[in-house]
């Protein structure tokens, strides 16, 4: 049964010498659906981050780190544009945590497993809500 509401979980592998956030990204488009990002595993190399505690400044770390955490989404293509990316914490050879947005490149060193659903149709909410929210007023894209 085909539901478009219904998620789909998935094991992405990423190929070394990939840009992981471009091949999630291209998976996106060519399969037209959204993806939401809940972890990874791999090494990875060549990363350009914005930290958080800067905002507008942009990192690139060289050699080679180890994921943490990653997370993101990319959203549908009839979606809003500018919400979808990746957020990483990384850990280097020795033992120096950094995370941030990704916001450049993102390679994997060698074979990356991340850890994905996909998804179809995305509803806007505001919030918080008001009291006379109508539970029809969302604004569903499909």
């Amino acid at each position: 049964m085909d539901n478009s509401n219904a998620l789909q979980i998935l094991l992405l592998n990423v190929a070394g010498g990939a840009d992981i956030a471009d091949s999630v990204a291209q998976f996106a488009r060519r399969r037209q659906c959204g993806v939401c990002v809940f972890g990874g595993i791999g090494t990875v190399a060549n990363i350009t981050l914005r930290q958080p505690a800067a905002p507008g400044e942009v990192m690139t770390l060289h050699g080679c780190f180890e994921i943490l955490s990653l997370t993101g989404s990319f959203l549908p293509p009839q979606a809003l544009l500018g919400l979808s990316g990746l957020t990483v914490n990384l850990a280097g050879a020795q033992g120096q945590v950094v995370g941030g947005k990704v916001v450049g490149t993102f390679v994997a060193e060698g074979p990356v497993r991340v850890i994905a659903c996909t998804f179809s149709n995305v509803i806007y909410e505001r919030l918080p809500l008001e009291d006379n929210h109508d539970n029809g007023s969302a604004g569903l894209l499909q």
